[in-house]
């Protein structure tokens, strides 16, 4: 099994990205009840964060815990943790590089 974590460029992640810049703050990676990018500052609704961008295949409400679990602790460990190395623009400069790489 390889130890990678893939993001797909869609609504959600372009969601998460532009929250950021509005309220000019960074992104964290996040590794807990699934993996996933939130930006350090964001709107709330229903009691929970708004934007999330799960990273493919770690999506609690979407994926079967048993693989999205096994997986995530696979691939980062079992603890739970933010990464909050990524600012907002960083993030999107290198998705969009990456999709410019790959059409």
């Amino acid at each position: 099994m390889a130890k990678t974590i893939n993001f797909s460029v869609n609504q959600p992640f372009l969601d998460t990205v532009n929250e950021a810049k509005r309220n000019q703050c960074g992104i964290k990676l996040v590794k807990d009840h699934g993996i996933y990018f939130i930006s350090d500052t964001g709107d709330i609704e229903n009691g929970k964060r708004k934007n999330i961008c799960y990273a493919d295949g770690f999506n609690p409400d979407k994926n079967d815990f048993d693989e999205w679990w096994d997986r995530s602790n696979y691939i980062c460990g079992g603890d739970d943790f933010p990464d909050y190395h990524h600012s907002s623009a960083t993030v999107e400069a290198n998705a969009l590089k990456t999709l410019h790489t790959w059409r």
